[in-house]
């Protein structure tokens, strides 16, 4: 019984925690996330060498070194696009109950989220807008490994400036 109740404390405490992250600005939940993580990271190293773990702390290491070459350059590589699509996203959903798939969001995305997905200020040229489109379009293109999802969101900003 006291199992059902600490899982129920755990779920609750979960969906607090997520919905708290929801309302946090990306900059500040980026900066928060970085400093929890060294700080969790910092007392692992400081508990395993206290414990005598050397081995473990070795692979705790060797897990880190693993993590940070490969997931880095990665988010890196995708960051710009990433929180792009995810403003769009979560600005297309206040006071929306509909299905979404690439074609609705199409037809509701602001020329100010277009611009935001594609990276552009106001006012620029077709060329800058193709120009544009075509550089992160290399970069998420399924074909390349990338999303479907975020190469539709590239193609739906770009036919929402080019009035297409």
């Amino acid at each position: 019984m006291i199992r059902l109740y600490f899982v129920l404390i755990l779920i609750f405490l979960l969906i607090f925690v997520l919905r708290w992250i929801q309302r946090q600005p990306p900059e500040e939940l980026a900066n928060l996330l970085r400093k929890l993580g060294w700080v969790v990271l910092i007392s692992a190293f400081v508990v395993l060498v206290a414990l005598g773990k050397l081995n473990w702390l070795l692979g705790l290491l060797g897990i880190f070194l693993a993590f940070l070459g490969r997931l880095i350059p990665t988010l890196l590589r995708y960051a710009p696009i990433l929180q792009r699509v995810w403003f769009m996203f979560v600005s297309s959903r206040k006071g929306d109950a509909g299905p979404k798939t690439p074609r609705n969001n199409a037809n509701r995305m602001t020329t100010e989220q277009a611009y935001q997905v594609l990276g552009l200020k106001p006012g620029c040229t077709e060329e800058e807008i193709v120009k544009a489109h075509k550089r992160l379009m290399i970069k998420v293109h399924p074909d390349k490994g990338g999303s479907d999802f975020l190469a539709a969101q590239l193609n739906a900003a770009k036919s929402v400036l080019l009035g297409k």
